[in-house]
């Protein structure tokens, strides 16, 4: 009997650090190899429970040993390694600790006399081990893409449910105690071990439905990243046209022009002159950056702009190549201005356009983007929402700025004074 205990014992062992390693990184291998690996520790633990049993200091290092061995079986950092398996190795001793004090208080029998009734000791062990798994089952993540240590998070919402079966536990532990009975203490057993069970299955169904969510989540940003990228492309095809019609247009002016040239009408022809001239220079019409995206995005968003009564004046100055990948460069921009916009078109008081400044330039090995927009009230950058009626998606827009920016090592700084708001957008540019 004391030998299936250790062997549920060690297999439970062995199930729970694999739960708190996946959180925080990916499988490495296969799974013949991950079961073949599984089964090396599983024999490693045995052994060490049956030749060293007498001498804990060595179990336990021994035992620490496993779980770190086990950590390899995933894609983890050294440090994440090492302090991961002290976490799992501290909260099994802790379970174990408090479980044994909880039921020799309960009982009021010692640990000698405990591990003597056979019953007892096989749920005292299950309930430690329970303990510690809902402790690690327990830990999720504050920012679900940065599975890191610094992003643990206790997720408090869980605990009711294994609290109030641990203390199930602690009852049917007294009535085991009280009721020296071979078939009443089976059959508190069984039932000591489906309702671990049923947790286990109940933590287990919450873990994949947050898996759903965040994949269901992931899937939406995505979809909002492609969605960003067909408008770029509607976009710059748009420019491309254009640009088509503007040599277009200029053809026809140059032959107006020399038809008044021709017939000797030079002040109309001055006059014609000038007021083409007027068109070409006015701000907004042609951005001329060097960057076809960049002046694409800028070009289709001052359309956009001046039918909500507002101007974008842009300058771009790049003393160098953009290394960045042309369609993320859209996109970031893309999003930036549309954000601007919609903030700027609630204001409704003034009769004057309204003036968004863009700003774009190279710097040594960095490409720097400044957009200041008006809005009505000054903004919390810190607790930024939308009003859109699709909230999410505008959120993945400057989610999606976010992730384009550390993508290339860059940021993104926010800031708000005095009816201004300020984007200001760094990225590495080699």
């Amino acid at each position: 009997m004391d030998m299936v205990i250790n062997i549920v014992g060690i297999l439970i062992e062995l199930f729970i650090p694999l739960i708190l390693f996946k959180k925080l990184g990916n499988r490495k291998y296969s799974l013949p190899v991950f079961s073949l690996f599984l089964t090396g520790i599983f024999i490693i633990q045995v052994l060490n429970n049956y030749f060293f049993l007498t001498k804990s200091l060595l179990v336990m290092l021994i035992s620490l040993a496993t779980v770190f061995l086990t950590s390899f079986l995933y894609q983890l950092e050294l440090k994440t390694r090492i302090f991961s398996s002290i976490f799992v190795f501290i909260s099994g001793a802790l379970s174990e600790m408090l479980i044994g004090i909880a039921f020799t208080l309960v009982t009021k029998v010692t640990m000698e006399e405990l591990q003597k009734n056979m019953a007892l000791f096989f749920i005292c062990t299950v309930s430690s081990k329970f303990l510690q798994l809902a402790i690690i089952w327990s830990i999720g993540f504050k920012n679900s893409e940065k599975k890191s240590l610094k992003n643990l998070n206790i997720s408090f919402d869980l605990l009711p449910l294994p609290v109030a079966s641990l203390l199930i536990l602690l009852l049917l532990f007294r009535c085991c105690y009280e009721i020296n009975d071979n078939s009443f203490q089976i059959i508190v057993i069984c039932a000591a071990i489906i309702l671990i069970l049923a947790n286990v299955f109940i933590f287990s169904l919450l873990e994949k439905k947050a898996e759903y969510v965040n994949t269901k989540v992931q899937l939406a940003f995505t979809q909002k990243h492609i969605d960003d990228q067909i408008r770029h492309y509607n976009e710059l095809y748009k420019y491309q046209n254009d640009i088509k019609n503007f040599r277009h247009d200029i053809k026809n002016w140059l032959i107006s022009l020399l038809a008044l040239l021709e017939s000797k009408k030079y002040n109309e022809a001055t006059d014609y002159a000038k007021e083409k001239l007027n068109f070409i220079s006015t701000p907004g019409n042609i951005v001329n950056s060097g960057n076809p995206v960049i002046d694409a995005i800028i070009q289709s968003k001052q359309s956009i702009a001046k039918n909500r009564n507002i101007k974008i004046e842009s300058s771009v100055k790049l003393s160098k190549d953009i290394a960045i990948d042309q369609t993320e460069l859209g996109v970031l921009i893309g999003n930036a201005l549309d954000n601007a916009i919609e903030a700027t078109a609630k204001i409704q008081e003034s009769k004057e356009p309204l003036v968004i400044s863009v700003t774009i330039s190279t710097i040594v090995e960095q490409l720097l983007i400044d957009i200041n927009n008006p809005v009505v009230e000054n903004i919390d950058v810190k607790h930024i929402f939308t009003t859109k009626r699709n909230p999410q998606n505008h959120g993945f827009g400057l989610r999606s700025i976010q992730t384009i920016a550390k993508k290339y090592n860059g940021d993104v700084f926010l800031s708000c004074e005095d009816q201004k708001f300020n984007t200001h957008i760094i990225l590495t540019n080699e």
